[in-house]
């Protein structure tokens, strides 16, 4: 095994008030590059729900006025110390970037009316008013972090079977609320 790896590895911590107050803070430095190019920016991942441990990466999700990424956005971002990793979904409208090793942050940039952007905020508002599938959600991640500690894909790809029924209850939740 390589330090990559080991550097890399999945490592969750309870909730930590204090990742709100970073990602305001990294939205203010975001903001003050590229304000004038962003409709809206918002917390998402474990970090956003205060029920739940999480790795310590403060998830960012970016929609931009004009949907697609400028040398501009590219170097402002860079200069905040961000990777660009690409488009690693292979969805045309999600880039994403990464920042540390370990990793303390991930930008996402998504189309606003995309299904990668309204999934995310759909998933995170439901886990916050469900504390229950919170819960349930959270003892996977236990799970699942002491199995793949090493191997960060399938960590994330094992997740994706109860992430899928949570959204499943949370569209019929958010149909009731109108």
């Amino acid at each position: 095994m390589n330090s990559q790896n080991i550097l890399d590895a999945i490592r969750l911590s309870p909730h930590n008030p204090e990742w709100a107050k970073e990602f305001q803070q990294e939205k203010q430095r975001i903001l003050h590059l590229i304000e004038p190019s962003v409709i809206d920016i918002q917390h998402i991942g474990s970090t956003s729900i205060p029920s739940i441990s999480a790795k310590p990466i403060i998830d960012i999700l970016i929609a931009l006025v004009q949907p697609g990424l400028t040398a501009n956005h590219m170097t402002s971002l860079q200069s905040l110390g961000y990777l660009y990793e690409g488009q690693v979904l292979n969805l045309a409208e999600h880039h994403f970037f990464r920042k540390g090793m370990p990793r303390t942050h991930h930008i996402h940039i998504a189309d606003f009316e995309s299904d990668f952007w309204h999934r995310h905020i759909l998933f995170r508002d439901y886990l916050r008013a469900h504390i229950k599938e919170a819960k349930r959600y959270n003892q996977l991640k236990h799970e699942l972090s002491k199995k793949f500690e090493f191997d960060r894909k399938s960590y994330t790809m094992s997740k994706t079977p109860l992430i899928e029924s949570i959204l499943a209850n949370a569209r019929s939740w958010k149909a009731t609320l109108g």
